[in-house]
């Protein structure tokens, strides 16, 4: 059997642009709605699978985000108190 890579999913902190008649898909940092909207999303993710346990690759591909976007939300969830990092490298939900 066949194995065919995943499909690119754009997240929602991407947006496409045109330039010079091409396509493009960048980075919209300036877009806070986008990134509360993924950071609650995330955060649900972890809520409703508490004994979820995750690494920043694992999650990348759950949340179908390029891994440098998922580290900066995995990041912001950690420094609010949402999620916490094990020693492993792994982030799961913090036990309130």
């Amino acid at each position: 059997m066949l194995a065919f890579p995943a499909p690119c999913v754009p997240s929602p902190m991407l947006a496409f642009q045109r330039s010079s008649g091409q396509r493009l898909l960048s980075a919209d940092r300036r877009d806070q709605a986008s990134r509360d909207r993924l950071l609650r999303r995330v955060r649900q993710e972890f809520r409703e699978m508490p004994c979820l346990r995750l690494t920043d690759t694992q999650s990348a591909r759950l949340f179908g985000l390029s891994a440098p976007v998922c580290g900066r939300v995995l990041k912001s969830l950690v420094g609010e108190g949402t999620l916490w990092t094990g020693v492993d490298g792994r982030y799961g939900l913090r036990e309130r």
